[in-house]
Formats: structure tokens, sequence, C-alpha cells
């Protein structure tokens, strides 16, 4: 694959690369990597406060239930 950065950040890799003694390459990958990583971590912190949502959406469904019972 390849990817076409913007200038800017283009400049800010070489730098980075130049610095640290990788590869452009290898910062960007590693940049990707990262990021992917952390999406990976918020899509389960999404996931879990769907899961309470939907519990306390059906909590209140049957406390609301058993007041009507009286």
């Amino acid at each position: 694959m390849n990817l076409r950065l913007a200038p800017t950040l283009e400049k800010q890799v070489e730098k980075v690369a130049f610095l640290y003694g990788f590869a452009k390459e290898e910062i960007v990958e590693r940049a990707v990597y990262f990021y992917l990583d952390s999406m990976k971590d918020n899509i389960a912190l999404r996931n879990e406060f769907q899961a309470w949502d939907n519990l306390s959406d059906e909590s209140l469904t049957n406390f609301e239930a058993r007041l009507e019972q009286g």
C-alpha cells in the first residue's frame, strides 16, 4: 500500500526518522499500529458503555412495569 502524507506531516516523519535513526516507513508503520491499538481500546470501551446503557434501559423498563402493577 502506498500512502500520501500531507507535506507538513511528511516533514515531521522525516525529522523523527532522522533523529531516531529509523526509516520513514517504520515511523509511519509504528504510528499506525499505535493508532489502531488505541482505537481497539476505544471500541471496547464504547461497547462496554453500550452494554451498560442497554442494561440501564432494561432496568428502567422493569421498574416502570413494577410500578404500574402496583
